[in-house]
């Protein structure tokens, strides 16, 4: 009669472990075996052997085993270079002393090879204790712990694990429920009656102690893959999610039915799975950050657009400053609104002709501007002139009239509108400038 325990397989996926126990016909002595699958589609049986201290008429029954995937070495006498991976396991027995087994694959053996003339079980060490869990065995194979059936908890830290154990704490674990290493190797946690304890594992000694508990764990605890957060559940149905470091509970979740069996943890530790006695699965989503249960939404949310005369934005989409949303109306302001304006194709720019502006011409205030009208002054000819045939002019000795400015603007010529004007026969210019005397010393008589 065989009694399977939980197998583990091997870092290539190319082989299966499994310990599990026979009742020999003869004595009735339930005896342990190891045995090794090759192929696991087809489940062939490349290796099998039994307990190496089996004697008859004495119990030598194994318990389950752990696995170290990326062993540094053997960590035992004989496996100092071995890098394959290494199995542990103890004695499950009703006496109180037992022993630790190992096996690896010898340190040049071939994958895939069908040799197996030098397997053997390597027996550690005789001790004082049995156990019916499986050990907690780090990756590198560096630290190795037991929970035993006499109420205590061993361990190896950084020495050979056919030595004597590096500490020992007296523990009320529970015999059925397996210790757990955090996956940084710092923390160990173990059952007891109603509580979970956190211990150093490189001391033994207690961090911290959950007694919040209603009723026994008796499933295996999972720790998350950084080392935060720890799972655990109470037989009655009660899921739990605490800090590593503190204890500080997070949540806890009720399913329907007992939780006897595992916790399973996703690999991206997002999702944990309970199995009940009812025969459910539950999945509950945990977040990445502080081990909050995530609810999931039984459906899809509506959004239901509002009846209100102001219009409520959409919750699903925040617009651009720039550009309206198609699904909501702008809500209303004083101001008219102000009309997007229109995306201009870029066409080819017509060639503008470039036209001269016209030029605004000052006009002369008729006071300053010299004209033929008898208001104005005209210079009088200097008979005396030696300039050829042009003569000269020269302002005579009447008073001078101080002209008020004009509120009309006044452009102040740069050259002589004489000499702009001037005939080749100054007769007319000559006229116009006596007149213009004549009317300047009538003016002044009038103003005095």
């Amino acid at each position: 009669t065989l009694s399977p325990l939980p197998p583990a397989i091997d870092s290539s996926g190319l082989y299966v472990y499994f310990v599990h126990n026979e009742v020999m016909g003869g004595s009735g002595d339930n005896v342990g075996h190891f045995s090794i699958a090759n192929d696991p589609a087809g489940g062939e049986i490349l290796f099998t052997a039994q307990s190496p201290m089996y004697e008859a008429g004495n119990d030598d029954a194994f318990a389950p085993l752990d696995i170290a995937h990326n062993p540094i070495r053997g960590n035992y006498d004989g496996g100092e270079a071995n890098t394959n991976d290494l199995l542990i396991w103890g004695n499950d027995s009703s006496s109180d002393s037992g022993h630790t087994f190992a096996f690896q694959f010898p340190s040049n053996f071939r994958k895939g090879s069908r040799n197996t003339r030098l397997f053997q079980i390597v027996t550690l060490q005789k001790v004082n204790w049995a156990t019916s869990t499986a050990p907690a065995l780090s990756d590198m194979a560096e630290r190795l712990f037991f929970a035993t059936l006499s109420r205590s908890v061993h361990g190896w830290v950084l020495k050979p694990f056919d030595f004597a154990s590096t500490w020992k704490t007296n523990v009320n674990v529970l015999g059925s429920v397996p210790p757990v290493l955090s996956e940084d190797d710092t923390t160990l946690f173990v059952a007891t009656n109603s509580a979970i304890q956190a211990l150093d594992s490189s001391t033994g000694n207690m961090i911290w102690r959950n007694r919040g508990i209603g009723s026994q764990v008796l499933s295996k605890p999972v720790v998350s893959r950084d080392s935060k957060r720890v799972f655990f559940a109470e037989s009655l149905g009660t899921v739990y999610s605490s800090d590593v470091a503190t204890g500080r509970q997070y949540w806890a979740i009720e399913v329907d039915g007992d939780v006897v069996a595992d916790l399973a943890l996703s690999i991206d530790s997002t999702t944990l799975y309970v199995v009940t006695s009812d025969g459910d699965v539950s999945g509950i989503r945990v977040t990445e950050d502080d081990g909050r249960p995530t609810p999931r939404p039984t459906r899809r949310p509506t959004f239901v657009e509002p009846t209100s005369s102001k219009p409520t934005p959409s919750p699903s989409k925040r617009p651009s400053p720039n550009t309206p949303s198609p699904t909501q109306r702008p809500p209303p302001t004083d101001k008219p609104p102000t009309i997007p304006a229109p995306v201009a194709i870029p066409t080819p720019a017509p060639v503008a002709k470039l036209t001269p502006a016209p030029v605004a011409r000052p006009t002369l205030a008729p006071q300053a501007r010299p004209s033929r009208s008898p208001s104005t002054r005209a210079p009088v000819r200097n008979p005396t002139t030696n300039n050829g045939d042009r003569p000269t002019y020269e302002p005579t000795l009447e008073p001078t009239i101080e002209i008020q400015p004009s509120p009309f603007p006044t452009a102040t010529p740069t050259q002589s509108p004489v000499q702009e004007t001037l005939p080749p026969s100054g007769g007319a210019i000559l006229r116009t400038h006596v007149n213009l005397g004549i009317a300047a010393a009538i003016l002044a008589f009038l103003l005095h």
